[in-house]
């Protein structure tokens, strides 16, 4: 947690150009499922601990490039290596927002959050931001250890 990784990133969906993208895992957050009763969960997603992941990209590149979908590419574990579930919040929820710019020009950041669901009996253990470039898949995973 907290550590910066920096990669060659497409400015483009699917696109051969690439610039020099900072990210960092800046908190996961353990919640309570109370913290979302302005939204209309399903049973199972009511039954869940929201755990809030925030993560900082940073265009340390040449090149502007377009973040969108950035985010979708970012899994949460638990402990056993299976992914959670990520919510998809329709509305304002001010513990976890942020919404991609655009365009990130050379040197200009943004910073996003988004709201994972574990049983109750789980915790989150890893977040992992994957990607390709081209046809060559890139990795890397924060490790959380919340219980």
């Amino acid at each position: 947690m907290g550590k910066t990784a920096t990669v060659l990133y497409p400015t483009k969906s699917m696109g051969k150009v690439s610039t020099k993208l900072a990210t960092t895992v800046v908190t996961a957050e353990k919640g309570s499922i109370d913290d979302l009763k302005g939204f209309d969960l399903d049973a199972q997603a009511k039954l869940s601990v929201p755990f809030y992941v925030t993560i900082k990209f940073r265009n340390v590149g040449a090149k502007t490039m377009d973040p969108a979908g950035i985010f979708g590419l970012i899994e949460a574990h638990n402990e056993a290596g299976d992914e959670l579930g990520e919510l998809d919040l329709i509305g304002d929820f001010k513990k976890c927002d942020g919404i991609p710019p655009k365009q990130l020009a050379v040197g200009e950041s943004f910073t996003e959050c988004a709201v994972y669901i574990a049983p109750k009996n789980q915790a989150l253990d890893n977040v992992v931001f994957g990607f390709y470039l081209d046809t060559e898949r890139t990795e890397i995973t924060w490790t959380t250890r919340h219980s």
